[in-house]
C-alpha cells in the first residue's frame, strides 16, 4: 500500500470526486467555514466552500442548510446552491377566518399569553429567525412595549422594540439590518439572522396587532452556533450600507468584463453576450440612451437570459432591475437603476452555467432602439460542472415574469412551477383599477406561499405593503432599501389611470426552498377582489422537473382507513376517538370544504415508514385538525429520540392543517423502513392526524408513473351546488392540483371545454346550479411531473337544493321586504338571474300587524316561498300566506308553522302552539312525536312528506314545557346530536353574524341535560362575536342549579352549539329557556373583556358569545376598532349590511348603528362577515362580497322594511 503523499497524481482525481460529493448533492456533515468579504474566494479546488472563520464567528452549516447566521450575507457567490431540507416558515397576525381582520385590533396577534406577555413564534429543534416586522398606530410601536428574543433557553434580546428599530440597540442591531417606519415608510423590521439548535421564542410585552416572524428549520443542529449578540458583523452592515453601489459578493478570480452597444428594430432580438463554461456571471448591465427611457422602453424592453441550451429569464428591463412603473432610484443589495444621466441598470445575482451562457435584448416595444449598451461580467469556475448537473446541488439563475388582469378569487402567482429550488426576491408591478373610494385596495392582499404540494400555506401573511415590511399604505412615501423598497408610486399621473405602486424584496436569509413544487402568491385586495394589472418578475434558483424532484414520497398513511393502518403497523396504545371533520384549508383554497377522517389521542402512536435507502433525511408530513392548538409529541425513530414536534398554530374556523416534522439523516440515512413513535406531551391537546406522508429528501428522483387511481364522491351540497370530495392518491412526488371536468352528458368528454376547474384540496364546489340540474363529473390527479390518473369513474348528481326565497318557482330566489308600522304590506323584487326586475311589486296587500315580524318560507311544500308572521301577546298564532307565484296570492290564515333547521343540524325539536303543557315519558318509553305542516325537502330529521316531526330523545331527565303562549323545545339526550331552530329567512347567520331583523335561531350543546326553547314571535338579533352568537331570551326563568344566570334576570344564555357555525337570538314573551342541569359539564363563563372579567352574565345592551366548541373559533371579546383604521364610510343611501373590509386607510366606521359597549365586541365585526362570490355566488364563512354595495336594485326596501336574503344569480362557474 502507498501513502497518497507518495503520488500526487492521485490528488486530481481524489478532488474531483470530493467536488461530487459536496456538490452533488450528498449531505455531509462536515460544517464549511465562512469568508470575510472583499477577500478572494479560494482556489477552484476550494469549489466554493467558505473558508475558516475568524475567532468568534459561526461556521456555516452542512449542504443541506446552505449559509447559516452572517454568512448568509458573507457569501452571496453560494446563493445558487440549494437547500431542499430546509423549511422556511411564518408566524403571523394574519385572520384566521379568512377575513381581512388581520391585526386591527389584536385578535390573532398572540399564539398565546404569558407572565411575559404576547408570544409570537415558537420553534422546537433546530432553525434561525430571518425577519422580523411589525406595525401598528401609523408605524409607531411604542405601544408594543419590550421585545423579547430567547434562542437554546437564554435570551440575546430585551429591549422595548421602538428602541430596537430606532438602532439604540447599537451594532448589529443596526439600519439597515433594522429599520423603523421612517426607513421602511410605515413599518418598522429587523432582519438580523439569529440561528438557534434547540429552541426558540419571540414575546412582546403587548398585544402588538400586526407582526410577522419568518424563520427556517433546519433538519439537525449539524454546524449550527448560537446567535452571538455581542458579535457587532460591522463587515456586513457596511456591506449593506454600500449596497447599489458595488458588488456584494466576494471577488471572484479571473473575471472579465465584455461590452456590446445594441441597435434593435421593433420586435427584434440582439444577442449581448456568450460565454463558454464552466463559470458564471457576477455582474450585468444595460444602459439605455437618456430620452429612451421611458416607461413603455422599460416595459418593453426585455431582458433574455439562457442557460445551457435552457432560457430561464425572459423580463422587462424595468421590473428586472426593481422599478416596473418606470426608471426611479433603486439601491437593493443585489440590484440597482442608477437615473443619472448615462446611468447605468445593474444586478449581481450570480448567475452559474455548465457549458454556455448567453445575454440577450428582445425589443417589443413596436418602435425602433438604438444606443443600448449592454456590460456582462463573468468568471470560469469548474465547480458548476457538477453542482449543475442533474444530481447537483446548484439551481440555475431564474426569473419568472407574468403581466396581465388580476382574476377575482384567485391569488396573483409570483411564481408557480415544479422540480426544485428556492425562491429570493421578487419586483413587483401593482396598477389598480378601483376608480372610486380606496383606490389603493389592492394592497389589502396577503401573500401565501405552498411548497412540495402542502395544503396549508407555509408563509401566509397580513397585507401587501406588509410583505414589502412597510405599513399602512407605504405612508412615508417611496424609499429604496438593500432588501425592501417602494421606489415608484404613481396617483392619476404618469400612465397611471387611478393608483398604482412598485416594490420589490429580496429574500436570501429567508429564501424559500421547495423539492418538488412551488406556488408563491398574493392576493389582489382583501378577498381576491381588487380589479387591477398587475405584473411580476421572481427571481429564483431552480432545476427543472426533467431534472428529477428533490424528495420521494416512499409512504403515505390514510389514519381514517383500517386497512391502511394495518399495511403500516399504526397502533395507538391507549384510547383514540375517530371523527369526521368537515372543514377548510387556510389560504386560497379557504372556500373548498374538505371532509376526511381524523383519529384524536393522547396515548402514544406508532407505524411504520418505508424509506428511499439513498436519502439524507426524510420530511415527516402530517394532516390534522388544528381546531386545538399547542399539540405537542416526541418524536423517537427505532426507540431514538430526534426532537419533540410542537404545532402552536391553531384555528377553529380553518381547521384542517399540514404540518411537517424533519426526521434527520442521522436516524435515516441508508435505512430502508424505521419505525416511528410518537409520545403527545402530558397536559397538551390530543394529537390529531387524519394521515401521514413520507418523503425521502434525495438527491434527484425522476417521477416513476401517474397517481394511484382513487375514488371520489359526490354529495349535493347547499347554495344551487354540487360538492365533490375524495381522498389525496398515493404518488412517489406528490400530487399538484386536480381538474374537475362537468358535463350535462353522461360521458364527460376531458378536454378545455368541459373542464370546470382546477383544485388543490381534495375539494371542488360546481355552483350555482338551479334546482334540479343534473351534472356529471369526472376527477384527474395531476402529479408534479405532469401525469395524470382518473379518480374512479364518471361521478353523476341532480342539485336538489331548495330555494330560500323563491316567489314564482322559476328556480332562483327573490328579494322580499315587509314595512312597519300600520301599512303592513309586503314587496317583492323578482330576479332574472343577473338583476332584481320589478320596482317593489307589493306581494301581498297589509299582510301583518303593527308590531308583528314576517318571515319567510315554503310551507306548503311547491317550491315558492311563502310568508308567515308571528303575533304578539296572549294569542301568540302564526298567519301564513302562500304565494302562487303572483302577487296578493293568498290572505293570512291561521295555522301553526315551524322553524327550519340550520345547516349540519340532523335533529331538531319545537312545536308553536296554544297548547299546555304535555308529560313526560318513562325513561323506556318510546318519544312521542307531533307533526304539522311544513316544507318538503327537509335537511336529515325532518320527513320529505309536508310534516315535520318534534323528538324528544330516550332517557331524557326532563322535558322542556309551554307556557301557553310560548314554544316549546325538548332536551336532547347526552349522545344525540343538539338539536337547532332556525327561522326561514335570513341565511347569512351561518357565516358567524346575524343576517338582520327577523332571523331566530337556537342551539343546545350536545351534552347539556336540558335545552332552550325558541319562541319565533321575536325578530330582534344579537351581536355578533367572532366564534359564535349567543342566544339569549328575554323571559325569566327559575334558576337552575349550574345555570350561568341570575333567576328572574330576564336575560338568558341557550348553550353553545356544538356543528352549527354561527346563530342568531329570539326575544320572546314568555318563552322560558332552560338551564343546565346539575349533571350538565359547567357551561364557559359569558365572554368579557379581557381588561375586565366579573363573574355573572353581562349587563344590559352588551355582546355577549360563548367559546364554540366548532365552527369560528373560540370566543372574545375585542375592543372597539379605531375608527381610523377602518376603510371609509359607505354611500348615504347604503344599507350596512354588507359594510366594506377593515382598510388601512383613514374614514369613519361603516358600521355605527350602534354604541359599542366600553370594551367589547362592537355589533358589526371585523374579519366576520359574509361575502357573495360573484363566480360561485355562494355564501361564505369569513367573506366580504366581491363587489362592495353593488346595487342590484334601486329604491327596493324602504327605512324600517326588513329584506329578506338568498343567492340570486343561478349562471354556473
Amino acid at each position: 500500500m502507498r501513502s497518497l503523499t507518495t503520488r500526487p497524481r492521485a490528488w486530481p482525481p481524489l478532488v474531483a470526486l470530493l467536488a461530487g460529493l459536496l456538490f452533488g448533492g450528498l449531505a455531509l456533515a462536515v460544517p464549511a467555514q465562512a469568508t470575510p468579504p472583499g477577500a478572494r474566494a479560494a482556489a477552484p479546488a476550494d469549489h466554493g466552500q467558505p473558508a475558516a472563520a475568524p475567532a468568534g464567528q459561526p461556521r456555516a452549516a452542512a449542504a443541506d442548510k446552505g449559509p447559516v447566521g452572517w454568512d448568509t450575507y458573507r457569501r452571496l457567490d453560494r446563493l445558487p446552491y440549494l437547500s431542499a431540507g430546509t423549511q422556511t416558515r411564518q408566524f403571523s397576525s394574519f385572520d384566521r377566518t379568512g377575513g381581512n381582520g388581520d391585526g386591527f385590533d389584536g385578535t390573532y396577534s398572540c399564539l398565546k399569553t404569558t407572565a411575559s406577555g404576547c408570544v409570537l413564534a415558537e420553534d422546537h429543534g433546530a432553525g434561525e429567525i430571518s425577519s422580523i416586522w411589525f406595525t401598528r398606530d401609523n408605524g409607531d410601536v411604542t405601544a408594543t412595549g419590550t421585545l423579547t428574543i430567547e434562542l437554546d433557553g437564554a435570551t440575546v434580546l430585551n429591549a422595548p422594540l421602538q428602541d430596537v428599530v430606532d438602532g439604540k440597540q447599537g451594532a448589529p442591531f443596526v439600519y439597515p439590518l433594522v429599520a423603523d417606519a421612517d426607513q421602511s415608510s410605515g413599518g418598522v423590521y429587523i432582519k438580523v439572522p439569529m440561528p438557534y439548535r434547540d429552541s426558540m421564542r419571540v414575546t412582546v410585552r403587548n398585544n402588538p396587532l400586526f407582526y410577522h416572524v419568518g424563520y427556517r428549520h433546519f433538519t439537525d443542529a449539524d454546524g449550527v452556533r448560537r446567535f452571538d449578540p455581542s458579535d457587532p458583523a460591522t463587515d456586513v452592515i457596511d456591506m449593506l450600507k454600500a449596497a447599489g453601489a458595488k458588488d456584494p459578493k466576494p471577488a471572484a478570480a479571473g473575471a472579465t468584463t465584455v461590452r456590446r452597444t445594441l441597435g434593435l428594430a421593433a420586435h427584434q432580438q440582439g444577442e449581448a453576450a456568450r460565454l463558454d463554461g464552466p463559470g458564471s456571471i457576477s455582474a450585468l448591465r444595460v444602459r439605455i440612451p437618456d430620452g429612451e427611457d421611458t416607461d413603455a422602453v422599460l416595459s418593453g424592453l426585455r431582458l433574455r437570459l439562457g442557460f445551457d441550451g435552457r432560457q430561464t429569464a425572459d423580463a422587462p428591463i424595468g421590473e428586472f432591475f426593481g422599478s416596473g412603473l418606470g426608471e426611479s432610484p433603486v439601491r437593493s443589495l443585489l440590484f440597482a437603476m442608477d437615473t443619472a444621466a448615462d446611468g447605468w441598470y445593474t444586478t449581481w445575482w450570480p448567475m452559474p452555467y455548465r457549458s454556455d451562457a448567453r445575454v440577450s435584448l428582445v425589443n417589443s416595444t413596436g418602435q425602433a432602439l438604438s444606443g443600448l449598451d449592454v456590460e456582462v461580467t463573468s468568471a470560469p469556475d469548474s465547480q458548476w460542472a457538477a453542482a449543475l448537473a442533474a444530481t447537483g446541488g446548484a439551481g440555475y439563475f431564474s426569473a419568472e415574469s407574468h403581466r396581465g388582469d388580476t382574476v377575482a378569487d384567485h391569488d396573483w402567482l409570483f411564481s408557480d412551477r415544479t422540480g426544485r429550488g428556492k425562491f429570493v426576491g421578487v419586483s413587483d408591478t401593482m396598477q389598480g383599477r378601483i376608480p372610486t373610494g380606496n383606490t389603493r385596495g389592492y394592497l389589502e392582499g396577503d401573500e401565501r406561499v405552498y411548497t412540495d404540494g402542502r395544503l396549508s400555506p407555509q408563509t401566509h401573511g397580513t397585507g401587501t405593503e406588509d410583505f414589502y415590511e412597510s405599513g399602512w399604505y407605504f405612508n412615508r412615501g417611496t424609499y429604496t432599501n438593500p432588501m425592501n423598497g417602494n421606489p415608484k408610486h404613481e396617483k392619476a399621473a404618469d400612465g397611471c389611470q387611478y393608483e398604482c405602486d412598485g416594490a420589490y424584496r429580496l429574500m436570501l436569509a429567508d429564501a424559500v426552498p421547495y423539492a418538488s413544487a412551488l406556488r408563491f402568491g398574493i392576493e389582489h385586495g382583501a378577498q381576491d377582489d381588487a380589479p387591477a394589472l398587475y405584473g411580476s418578475t421572481a427571481f429564483l434558483y431552480a432545476k427543472d422537473a426533467a431534472d428529477g424532484a428533490g424528495l420521494h414520497r416512499t409512504t403515505v398513511i390514510d389514519t381514517g382507513d383500517p386497512a391502511s393502518r394495518a399495511a403500516a403497523g399504526y397502533q395507538e396504545s391507549g384510547n383514540a376517538t375517530q371523527t369526521t371533520l368537515d372543514s377548510v384549508y387556510e389560504g386560497d383554497a379557504d372556500d373548498t370544504p374538505v371532509s376526511g377522517a381524523v383519529r384524536a389521542t393522547s396515548a402514544p402512536v406508532s407505524f411504520r415508514l418505508d424509506l428511499d435507502a439513498q436519502n439524507q433525511g426524510v420530511l415527516l408530513r402530517r394532516t390534522c385538525d388544528q381546531a386545538a392548538a399547542y399539540q405537542s409529541a416526541t418524536v423517537l425513530v427505532d426507540g431514538t429520540g430526534v426532537g419533540t414536534w410542537t404545532q402552536p398554530l391553531g384555528n377553529a374556523a380553518q381547521r384542517w392543517l399540514t404540518d411537517t416534522f424533519p426526521l434527520p439523516a442521522s436516524a435515516t440515512a441508508g435505512r430502508t423502513r424505521v419505525t416511528v413513535e410518537l409520545r403527545p406531551a402530558a397536559g397538551a391537546p390530543a394529537w390529531t392526524a387524519s394521515g401521514y406522508a413520507a418523503d425521502s429528501l434525495v438527491a434527484a428522483h425522476p417521477d416513476s408513473g401517474p397517481p394511484t387511481a382513487g375514488t371520489a364522491a359526490l354529495t349535493s351540497g347547499t347554495d344551487h351546488a354540487l360538492h365533490l370530495s375524495w381522498r389525496e392518491p398515493a404518488d412517489d412526488t406528490g400530487v399538484r392540483e386536480y381538474r374537475v371536468y362537468g358535463s350535462a352528458s353522461p360521458d364527460v368528454p376531458v378536454g378545455d371545454a368541459t373542464l370546470l376547474g382546477t383544485a388543490h384540496a381534495p375539494g371542488f364546489t360546481d355552483g350555482p346550479l338551479k334546482r334540479g340540474t343534473e351534472r356529471h363529473y369526472r376527477v384527474v390527479a395531476v402529479d408534479m411531473a405532469g401525469r395524470t390518473a382518473q379518480l374512479g369513474g364518471v361521478l353523476s348528481g341532480r342539485s336538489g337544493t331548495p330555494t330560500r326565497s323563491d316567489l314564482n318557482g322559476d328556480g332562483r330566489d327573490d328579494a322580499v321586504t315587509f314595512t312597519r308600522g300600520e301599512a303592513a304590506d309586503v314587496f317583492a323584487a323578482l330576479s332574472d338571474g343577473s338583476a332584481f326586475v320589478g320596482d317593489g311589486v307589493k306581494w301581498h296587500d297589509h299582510f301583518a300587524q303593527g308590531g308583528e315580524i314576517p318571515l319567510t318560507g315554503d310551507f306548503d311544500g311547491d317550491g315558492r316561498e311563502d310568508a308567515v308572521t308571528f303575533t304578539r301577546g296572549e294569542a301568540a298564532d302564526a298567519y301564513v300566506a302562500l304565494s302562487d307565484g303572483t302577487p296578493s296570492a293568498a290572505t293570512g290564515s291561521s295555522g301553526p308553522t315551524t322553524s327550519r333547521p340550520a345547516r349540519q343540524c340532523p335533529r331538531w325539536a319545537t312545536s308553536t302552539a296554544t297548547a299546555r303543557t304535555t308529560s313526560p315519558p318513562s325513561p323506556a318509553a318510546t318519544p312521542p312525536t307531533s307533526t304539522w305542516p311544513c316544507p318538503p325537502a327537509a335537511p336529515s330529521g325532518r320527513p320529505a312528506s309536508g310534516t315535520a316531526t318534534s323528538r324528544w330523545a330516550p332517557r331524557s331527565p326532563r322535558w322542556g314545557t309551554s307556557t301557553g303562549t310560548a314554544a316549546t323545545t325538548s332536551p336532547p339526550s347526552p349522545a344525540a346530536p343538539p338539536p337547532t331552530c332556525t327561522c326561514p329567512c335570513p341565511a347569512a347567520a351561518r357565516s358567524g353574524r346575524t343576517a338582520g331583523s327577523g332571523t331566530a335561531t337556537s342551539r343546545s350543546a350536545t351534552r347539556s341535560q336540558r335545552s332552550a326553547t325558541s319562541t319565533a314571535t321575536a325578530a330582534t338579533t344579537s351581536s355578533p362575536s367572532p366564534a359564535a352568537i349567543r342566544r339569549t331570551s328575554s323571559s325569566p326563568s327559575p334558576m337552575a342549579p349550574g345555570s350561568s344566570r341570575t333567576a328572574g334576570s330576564g336575560t338568558t344564555p341557550s348553550p353553545a352549539g356544538t356543528r352549527c357555525p354561527a346563530w342568531a337570538t329570539s326575544t320572546a314573551t314568555g318563552a322560558p329557556t332552560s338551564s343546565p342541569s346539575p349533571a350538565a359539564p359547567q357551561r364557559t363563563p359569558w365572554c368579557r373583556s379581557p381588561a375586565a372579567r366579573p363573574s355573572g352574565p353581562p349587563g344590559p345592551g352588551t355582546a355577549t358569545s360563548p367559546p364554540a366548541t366548532s365552527g369560528r373559533g373560540p370566543a372574545r371579546c375585542r375592543p372597539c376598532p379605531d375608527p381610523s383604521r377602518r376603510g371609509p364610510a359607505p354611500a348615504p343611501g347604503r344599507a350596512p349590511a354588507a359594510r366594506p373590509s377593515p382598510s388601512r386607510t383613514a374614514g369613519a366606521p361603516p358600521c355605527a348603528r350602534r354604541a359599542c359597549p366600553p370594551g367589547r365586541e362592537p355589533w358589526c365585526l371585523i374579519g366576520s362577515q359574509t361575502r357573495w362570490r360573484r363566480r360561485t355566488a355562494a355564501l361564505v364563512p369569513g367573506r366580504r362580497p366581491v363587489d362592495p354595495w353593488q346595487r342590484r336594485r334601486d329604491g327596493l326596501a324602504r327605512r324600517r322594511e326588513i329584506p329578506c336574503r338568498s343567492t340570486y344569480p343561478t349562471t354556473r362557474r
